[in-house]
C-alpha cells in the first residue's frame, strides 16, 4: 500500500461518522440561511419597486396639480390686466 493510500483510507475513516455528520448539518443550516436571505432580498427588491411606482403616480398626479394650477394664474393675470385695462 502506498503512502497515499494509507493518508487517503486514515482521511476517510476520520470523516465518516461525526465529522461528516457535523458538516451536513452545518451545510444544511447554510442552505437553509442563504434561501432567507435571498427570500428577504426579494422581498425588499419587491417592496422597493412598488414604492417607485407609487411614487412615479404620485409624482405624475401632482405634476399635472401644478400644471393646472399654472393655467389658472395665467388666467388669473390675464383677467387681471384686462381688468387694469378698463
Amino acid at each position: 500500500m502506498t503512502i497515499y493510500q494509507r493518508f487517503h483510507r486514515q482521511f476517510e475513516d476520520s470523516w465518516k461518522g461525526e465529522k461528516e455528520n457535523k458538516f451536513e448539518e452545518r451545510y444544511s443550516e447554510y442552505k437553509k440561511s442563504v434561501k432567507e436571505y435571498i427570500s428577504k432580498t426579494e422581498d425588499a427588491q419587491e417592496a422597493i419597486q412598488d414604492d417607485i411606482k407609487r411614487y412615479e403616480s404620485l409624482k405624475t398626479s401632482l405634476t399635472t396639480g401644478l400644471h393646472n394650477l399654472e393655467i389658472t394664474l395665467d388666467s388669473l393675470n390675464s383677467q387681471i390686466a384686462s381688468a387694469e385695462k378698463e
